[in-house]
């Protein structure tokens, strides 16, 4: 998908979970005032200059269709990001929470295996000089 046609899936997408939110007012009133709020987050100018960077953000802010309150898809590209958040905003749509919170689950458990990666190994490397401890609240040097 090229850039113009992700703005098109997009717009898309965006009618889909409006359609989608007042289904649901329908058959209960209840929601928030943010409901289907997207916001596109264009990458900085040194993100922009690093193709590496996932830079483009989408948010998603939607109480009604999804497991949570918000969501973030980012990419390399717009079109990237749009992929990603079109597949989950259609499961949402459809009522299938799964695949998010799976991946949102091996992503929790990836940072915590890193923590404790983290703390098993910090002594060691402070001593050779890896990483240096300094802020508000940092283990005393030794």
């Amino acid at each position: 998908m090229n850039e113009e046609e992700a703005w098109v899936e997009f717009y898309k997408v965006r009618q889909e979970t409006f359609d989608a939110i007042k289904e649901c007012l329908e058959e209960d009133g209840h929601c928030k005032s943010y409901e289907g709020r997207f916001e596109v987050d264009w990458p900085n100018y040194f993100d922009a200059q690093d193709d590496s960077v996932e830079g483009w953000n989408i948010h998603l802010a939607c109480y009604l269709l999804g497991p949570h309150r918000g969501y973030d898809w980012s990419g390399k590209t717009f079109a990237e990001a749009v992929e990603k958040m079109t597949g989950d905003v259609r499961a949402f749509i459809k009522g299938d929470h799964e695949p998010y919170l799976e991946r949102e689950r091996k992503q929790q458990a990836e940072f915590d295996a890193a923590c404790q990666w983290m703390d098993e190994n910090h002594d060691r490397l402070v001593a050779e000089g890896s990483i240096i401890e300094f802020g508000f609240g940092a283990r005393e040097m030794q």
